[in-house]
């Protein structure tokens, strides 16, 4: 699954979540949209895919062999 978050003053707390990538990228961007808070989407291991406000939005790839 993939988690939705929302930023609060208190940090990022979970939102919701969806099966697929795209279905929580238009859900987060939705959620930014509406409530005006940034949003990201992490993927079934926790790592970031994207991030995103009113403004915009920003892919998030990581080189697992690099990292490791």
């Amino acid at each position: 699954m993939y988690r939705i978050q929302e930023l609060s003053s208190s940090g990022w707390t979970d939102h919701a979540a969806r099966a697929t990538e795209i279905e929580a990228f238009w859900a987060a961007h939705a959620l930014s949209q509406q409530e005006g808070q940034s949003a990201r989407v992490l993927n079934p291991l926790d790592e970031m895919v994207c991030i995103m406000n009113r403004s915009g939005s920003t892919a998030i790839q990581t080189d697992h062999e690099l990292v490791a």
